[in-house]
């Protein structure tokens, strides 16, 4: 805060009062020390610059002021008191791709370029918990009870800043409660992870990545109670281009998965032994499709399919579409996409009309990037990429 009738000539001009961001914003988000020379550094007190830096003022004139950051939060401040700032809003400040609902509570994380974490309580509108991860994150995923989510790394060769060889490809596993890191399995893809997806038995992982590779983790405690971290067991080769999307069967036994060259492949766990009653565990590519056409998926995040030919538009090049999700309860009546344009489409499902009729819902100022539905299919979840806004849009049946 400055005085200019104060200011004079030959007078040294100094701020009536001044507050420390770094010492109010969220931990984690501190801005980092600016690197200055030898003779401008103070080592005991360095300054600092972005993420924590206001961008935004704006003052009523007594005091009492609204700071917007960098790091897309709002703060009421205030020079006359020496009370903490209230925070009125928090949310990502890079672009957003992670997204997953909770299993069974009205919550959902979501993950962004900006390296955070977020968990976010639906009912109240407010952001419940964050993590600072080590790099960008692409893609997250609940376990089947609720207890860790798993986060991908990866940039896609987009992030504003360079991205460390160790984060690429490297995907953690958090509990969902305090965020606290629980298992790190080695990094074996130097690629971005695309897509990551727990089993509804609890016992695999599937992780997809941008190397054509599907990895299959077995999930300790759930596989083998002596487990005590995840262990791959094998790697899934088809895909002629980077993995997108991945699904689980209801069963847990088989896979569906699309690629960058818009294939749809399916995958099998278990085969029968030859000279045994009991099948094994082999994951590997079912090529007979036809054995697949009954098949009941736990998710329908795939765009591509049979019943999914009616989503795509005239003309469409098959990157219009960045993600789609069926409902969960009941006959499973509804489908959602997410595209190019900014749109939220509602459609029937399944969907076998070429281009029919949906319900398209704007709000998104840039391309979405992802989209699903809560457990109890009553709120729809969507993420935005440039706009780094998430929607929650709630399903009224008329």
């Amino acid at each position: 805060m400055w005085d200019p009738s104060t200011w004079a000539r030959g007078v040294e001009i100094k701020p009536l009062n001044n507050i420390n961001f770094n010492s109010w914003v969220t931990p984690e988000l501190k801005g980092m020390p600016v690197k200055m020379d030898d003779k401008e550094l103070d080592k005991l007190n360095p300054k600092r610059g972005k993420p924590a830096a206001a961008h935004s003022l704006c003052g009523d004139g007594r005091g009492n002021l609204l700071v917007g950051t960098v790091c897309n939060e709002i703060y009421e401040v205030s020079f006359e008191q020496s009370e903490p700032p209230f925070c009125y809003m928090q949310g990502h400040y890079d672009e957003l791709w992670a997204f997953s609902p909770h299993p069974s509570k009205l919550e959902y994380c979501t993950g962004a370029e900006d390296e955070t974490l977020r968990v976010w309580d639906i009912e109240r509108r407010q952001m419940r918990a964050m993590a600072k991860i080590e790099g960008p994150i692409r893609t997250c995923a609940y376990s089947p009870d609720g207890q860790w989510i798993a986060v991908g790394l990866g940039s896609g060769g987009k992030a504003k800043a360079p991205v460390p060889p160790k984060c690429e490809g490297k995907w953690i596993v958090l509990e969902s409660e305090d965020l606290e890191l629980k298992f790190a399995p080695p990094q074996v893809r130097q690629e971005r992870c695309t897509d990551i997806k727990f089993a509804p038995d609890g016992r695999f992982v599937a992780v997809g990545n941008a190397d054509n590779f599907i990895d299959i983790y077995t999930c300790p405690r759930h596989y083998s109670p002596e487990q005590t971290d995840f262990k791959r067991i094998a790697q899934l080769k088809g895909h002629s281009s980077f993995v997108l999307h991945i699904d689980w069967s209801l069963d847990s036994n088989f896979l569906q998965s699309n690629c960058g060259a818009h294939e749809l492949l399916y995958w099998k766990m278990w085969e029968p032994h030859p000279e045994l009653e009991h099948v094994v565990l082999r994951p590997r590519q079912e090529k007979q499709t036809s054995n697949m056409r009954d098949r009941e998926w736990q998710t329908q995040t795939t765009p591509f399919g049979w019943h999914m030919r009616g989503i795509w538009p005239e003309d469409a090049d098959g990157t219009d579409i960045n993600a789609c999700c069926r409902s969960n309860l009941g006959e499973r009546k509804l489908l959602a996409t997410a595209d190019d344009f900014g749109k939220v489409k509602l459609f029937r499902y399944p969907c076998i009309v070429p281009r029919a009729d949906h319900r398209p819902y704007g709000g998104h100022s840039s391309h979405v990037t992802n989209l699903g539905f809560t457990h109890n299919d009553h709120w729809l979840i969507s993420t935005g990429g440039d706009d780094r806004a998430i929607f929650q849009w709630e399903v009224a049946k008329e």
